[in-house]
């Protein structure tokens, strides 16, 4: 594993020192800036009041997604269902972005209800023999965790690796792959140090051995390329209300 993978963070001390919302009026733009400023805030009425730094929990709700969702409400309630090839197309669209975004097919792409649904809907669509395992990390987010973990009632064993310097090494991943390994389920980015795998090392070593690799995405999608076919991955989960706002 190279360095090149390995953020350094902040301590949560000082994170929690420079807060997440700094309040307007403490900064001053240049004439250059004013028409960048107004589009901001035009489109995140969010930046009215603050610098907005807390994607890594919830963006802020862009204006044009906003009023397409309270414009959908409206319309289901005036017609209900009599309109629904019109949003069906929206639905559409929606796939043909998501699939240009992550280098895969449209017919790939599937909405769920959040990551963890659809990381369930992988654990639960595989036939598993009891004593086949499956490989995690520790601490990965719940989403990426529970799913697997549910599968011990049928016998399933779920490996967890330890971090090594708030790092998930390669190595030690490839170490915790045996002969009854069905599954690696890894983040992209992890959530709790920021810290961003070396998937494509590990999809590989996967294959090799007729392993099956995915990842929870959630908290890369809109913050560092994906290429899906790059990566090598089987599975991608992730979901649209951190960076891609």
């Amino acid at each position: 594993m190279t360095d090149a993978y390995h953020i350094a963070l902040p301590s949560l001390d000082e994170m929690l020192s420079s807060l997440l919302l700094i309040e307007e009026g403490e900064h001053e733009f240049s004439g250059a800036d004013e028409g960048v400023q107004e589009l901001r805030q035009h489109f995140f009425p969010v930046t009215r009041h603050c610098i907005y730094l807390n994607h890594a929990a919830n963006g802020p709700l862009p204006r044009p997604v906003a009023q397409t969702v309270h414009e959908y409400i409206d319309n289901v309630g005036a017609f209900g269902g009599t309109h629904e090839s019109k949003w069906m197309e929206y639905e559409r669209g929606a796939h043909r972005r998501v699939a240009s975004l992550i280098n895969v097919r449209p017919d790939q792409v599937a909405f769920t209800a959040s990551t963890g649904d659809g990381l369930m809907m992988v654990a639960q669509g595989l036939r598993w023999q009891e004593g086949d395992s499956i490989s995690s990390a520790e601490g990965e987010f719940p989403s990426n965790v529970y799913p697997w973990l549910n599968l011990q009632e049928l016998g399933v064993r779920v490996q967890t690796v330890a971090m090594r310097d708030r790092r998930i090494l390669a190595e030690d991943t490839f170490a915790s792959i045996n002969e009854r390994t069905r599954l690696v389920s890894l983040s992209l980015v992890e959530f709790s140090t920021g810290y961003r795998n070396d998937i494509a090392a590990i999809a590989r070593y996967c294959h090799e051995r007729g392993v099956l690799c995915g990842i929870d995405a959630m908290q890369a999608l809109g913050a560092v390329d994906i290429d899906v076919q790059a990566l090598g991955v089987d599975f991608l989960a992730a979901g649209s209300h951190k960076w891609l706002l």
